[in-house]
C-alpha cells in the first residue's frame, strides 16, 4: 500500500514538472521573449543613435516596435531620429504616439512635438504643447524659449517678451538659443514701435554676438540691421550694414 502511494506521488510530480515545462509562468515566458527578441533591437538602436547613425536607429527601433508596440521610449527615440534627419512628418507622428502611450509624459515628447509644429509654422497647434511643458516645469528654459518664439509669431508681443526674458538666464552661454531669444526680443520691440531699443538689442544681443561666437552672418542679418538703423534715421549705419548685403539679395529687397 505504501509502495503504491509513493508511485502515485512520483507520477504526480512528473506530471506537474511536465506542465511547468509546457506552460511556464507568464512572467517567465514574456521575459524570455523580450530578452531574446525585443531588447537587442532597442539596445542596437540606442547605440546607432548615440553615434549619429540615425537611419540605422530608425530601422532598429522599427523592428523593436514590431516586437513590442507599446514601448514609449521606442517611439520617442525613433521620433528624435526622424527629426535629426529632417523627416518632420514622421517625427510628429511618433511624438504623438509616444504621448498617447504615456499621457503623463514628463514633457520630453510634448516638447518634441511642439518644436516640430513650430518648425512647420503650425504656431497655434504648437502653443499648448509649450504651455504644458512650462506648466510642468517652469524652469525649462528651452521650452520657455519656444513658448516665447511661438507667442511672437502669433503677434502676442508682450507675452512673448515676458517668456523670452525669463528663458534667457537659463540658456547656455554663447548658444544659438540665446541668439534666437535676443533676435525675437529685438523684432518684438520693433513691432511695437520701440525702434531705438530694437536696434540696440538686435546689434548687441544678436548681430555682434553671432559674429563673436563664430556664426556666419547672412544677407538677412545685414539687411535687418540696416532696416533697423533706417527706422532710427541713421543713414550712415544703414548704408554700412546694407553694403554687406549681396547684390542678388539687394535686388530682391529693392535696395539701391
Amino acid at each position: 500500500m505504501r509502495m503504491k502511494m509513493q508511485l502515485r506521488l512520483l507520477k504526480l510530480c512528473l506530471l506537474l514538472g511536465a506542465a511547468c515545462l509546457l506552460f511556464p509562468s507568464e512572467g517567465e515566458a514574456w521575459g524570455k521573449k523580450k530578452k531574446s527578441k525585443v531588447q537587442p533591437y532597442g539596445s542596437e538602436a540606442l547605440d546607432a543613435f548615440a553615434v549619429g547613425d540615425y537611419q540605422s536607429a530608425i530601422d532598429k527601433y522599427s523592428k523593436a516596435i514590431e516586437q513590442d508596440g507599446d514601448r514609449y521610449e521606442y517611439y520617442f527615440k525613433r521620433a528624435e531620429s526622424y527629426e535629426a534627419l529632417g523627416n518632420e512628418s514622421e517625427a510628429l507622428a511618433d511624438f504623438s504616439t509616444a504621448i498617447g502611450i504615456n499621457p503623463d509624459d514628463t514633457g520630453k515628447a510634448v516638447y518634441g512635438r511642439g518644436k516640430i509644429l513650430y518648425q512647420l509654422d503650425e504656431y497655434r497647434r504648437a502653443l499648448p504643447d509649450f504651455e504644458r511643458v512650462v506648466e510642468m516645469d517652469s524652469g525649462n528654459a528651452l521650452a520657455r524659449l519656444y513658448l516665447g518664439l511661438t507667442l511672437y509669431e502669433l503677434r502676442r508681443y508682450d507675452e512673448a517678451e515676458d517668456d523670452l526674458s525669463k528663458a534667457l538666464p537659463g540658456l547656455p552661454s554663447g548658444s544659438e538659443a540665446i541668439l534666437m531669444a535676443n533676435r525675437a526680443l529685438a523684432l518684438s520691440r520693433f513691432r511695437q514701435d520701440k525702434f531705438e531699443e530694437a536696434f540696440e538689442l538686435y546689434i548687441n544681443g544678436y548681430y555682434r554676438a553671432k559674429a563673436a561666437s563664430g556664426g556666419e552672418l547672412t544677407d538677412e542679418d545685414h539687411y535687418v540691421a540696416g532696416a533697423l538703423a533706417d527706422v532710427n534715421l541713421d543713414e550712415a549705419k544703414r548704408d554700412s550694414y546694407w553694403s554687406r548685403v549681396s547684390v542678388r539679395y539687394k535686388k530682391d529687397k529693392g535696395i539701391e
